[in-house]
C-alpha cells in the first residue's frame, strides 16, 4: 500500500508522524520530510538503530548471512522467548519481519511468494548490504515510546501529517503484540476526528471507522498479498488530496495517477 499512501501525502506540513511505526516500512521507504517522528511502542526499530550503529553491527550482519530463508526459523522464532541481548533481539526482529506474512511481527504464516514480485528469499539475501542504508535512513527521525493519544496530542497542529495504522478491529486485531480494544477503537476514531493535523489512516473494511469517519475522504485499495490474492482495505483522510500539490514528495515529472488507485 505505501505507493498509494505516498500518492496522498499533500504538500506543505513540515512534519511527520507514525503513531503506530510497527516495522517502519511506511516512514522507511517515503522521501523524507523536514521533521520526522515515529512511535516505537515494542522498542524493535530503536533497538536495531542502536546495534546498527554500535561496534556489534558486524555481529548483527554476519548472524542474517548465515540465517538461511526457511520456515523452521519462523517457527523457532514463534516457539521462543523475546531474547534479552541487542543483538539477538534486532535479528528476531527482523526474523519476523521479512519471514512473516505482513511484515509487522505478528505470528502468521510463512512468507513465500509464487508472484511476479521480487522473491522474499532474494530479499532476504540482500539484507545485510541494506541495513547500513536502513540505520542512515533513521538518522534525524525521533523515535519515541508512548500511548498513541498522547502522540497525537503532542503533534496534532495543521503543520503535521499523522499517519496512523493501528492495530485492526475485530478477530484481525487478536494478533498484534499490543492490541486495542474494542472501545479504545472507538476513542481513536472520535480523537482523530477532531485532529487539526492532516491525518492519514489504514483500515480493514467494515469497521467502526466506517461510521465515525463517514465525513472523510474513503479511498478502497486493492491489495495484493504474499500469496498473490487480493484483499480489500481502506484509506481515510480528512482532507481532499486533490486540493494539494504532490510533486515535491516525488521529484519532477512525476505522474501521481500512476501510483494511485481508484478513489471512491
Amino acid at each position: 500500500m505505501t505507493k498509494r499512501i505516498y500518492s496522498l501525502i499533500p504538500d506543505g506540513p513540515n512534519t511527520w508522524v507514525d503513531v503506530f511505526c510497527g516495522s517502519g516500512i511506511v516512514t522507511l521507504k517515503k522521501p523524507r520530510h523536514a521533521r520526522e517522528v515515529m512511535n516505537d511502542l515494542n522498542d524493535e526499530v530503536t533497538n536495531l538503530f542502536e546495534v546498527l550503529r554500535s561496534g556489534q553491527a558486524e555481529k548483527l550482519l554476519s548472524m542474517v548471512e548465515m540465517t538461511p530463508f526457511a520456515q523452521q526459523e519462523l517457527t523457532a522464532r514463534y516457539e521462543s522467548e523475546t531474547p534479552t541481548d541487542p543483538i539477538e533481539k534486532a535479528w528476531a526482529f527482523l526474523i519476523e519481519s521479512w519471514f512473516g506474512r505482513g511484515g509487522d511481527c505478528h505470528k502468521t504464516g510463512f512468507r513465500w511468494s509464487k508472484g511476479s514480485t521480487v522473491a522474499p528469499e532474494i530479499a532476504w539475501a540482500r539484507l545485510p548490504e541494506r541495513l547500513t542504508a536502513c540505520a542512515e535512513r533513521l538518522r534525524g527521525v525521533c523515535i519515541r515510546k508512548d500511548d498513541a493519544f498522547k502522540i497525537i496530542d503532542d503533534y496534532d497542529t495543521p503543520e503535521c501529517i499523522l499517519f496512523v495504522d493501528p492495530p485492526y478491529p475485530g478477530k484481525v486485531g487478536l494478533r498484534y503484540k499490543v492490541k486495542m480494544p474494542d472501545q479504545r477503537q472507538i476513542d481513536l476514531a472520535n480523537r482523530l476526528k477532531e485532529c487539526d493535523a492532516k491525518v492519514i489512516l489504514t483500515m480493514g473494511v467494515d469497521t467502526v471507522y466506517d461510521e465515525i469517519l463517514s465525513d472523510w475522504i474513503r479511498h478502497d485499495v486493492s491489495v495484493v498479498t504474499c500469496a498473490s490474492t487480493t484483499k480489500p482495505e481502506v484509506i481515510f483522510t480528512n482532507f481532499n488530496p486533490d486540493d494539494f500539490d504532490h510533486g515535491p514528495l516525488f521529484g519532477p515529472g512525476t505522474d501521481i495517477s500512476q501510483v494511485s488507485t481508484t478513489q471512491t
